[in-house]
């Protein structure tokens, strides 16, 4: 994104315990220094990353835009729901969120501030939904995110995305 600013509103939130998909529609969330309050992905190291040396503080929560749900909900003919490609946020009225970078800036109610760190490539876990879903949302699937100002995450928030350049 450059030199922009959007403004929509989350749609759902969620968070789950171990690895996997989906996570689960909550009323709210806390996001804490290193991310969402009990959800797997919380912490300062990536946990998916397989090889290489670890990533600190890289993939501490995952934004999606609900477009993407509903585009790949019409092109496979599924009901994928909040939380249902393992996104902690799912924000809706941004578009589907493919020219975010690393370093913008994504701003939720009325404290959390988050840093976009890169896309969300697609993985084999949402193959349980569908076997063409990573062709589907290939390049939409939202972005990874870490935590810059912590606070309470909730449906109906307003969500503004700013690039810092």
């Amino acid at each position: 994104m450059k030199n922009a600013s959007s403004v929509g509103r989350v749609a759902g939130v969620s968070m789950r315990g171990d690895s996997g998909v989906p996570k689960c529609p909550q009323t709210e969330i806390n996001i804490g220094a290193h991310g969402v309050t009990g959800d797997f992905h919380e912490g300062q190291i990536n946990k998916h990353k397989k090889v290489g040396a670890p990533e600190p503080n890289s993939r501490q929560l995952t934004i999606v835009a609900k477009e993407a749900l509903d585009h790949a909900n019409s092109q496979l003919d599924i009901s994928l729901i909040p939380g249902s490609v393992g996104e902690n946020i799912l924000v809706e009225n941004l578009g589907l969120l493919e020219n975010l970078v690393a370093g913008d800036q994504i701003f939720v109610g009325k404290n959390v501030a988050l840093r976009v760190t890169g896309q969300n490539r697609p993985c084999a876990t949402l193959n349980v939904y569908h076997e063409d879903i990573i062709r589907v949302l290939l390049g939409i699937r939202g972005v990874t995110a870490v935590v810059e100002h912590p606070g309470t995450v909730s449906p109906g928030d307003r969500v503004v995305l700013k690039s810092p350049s």
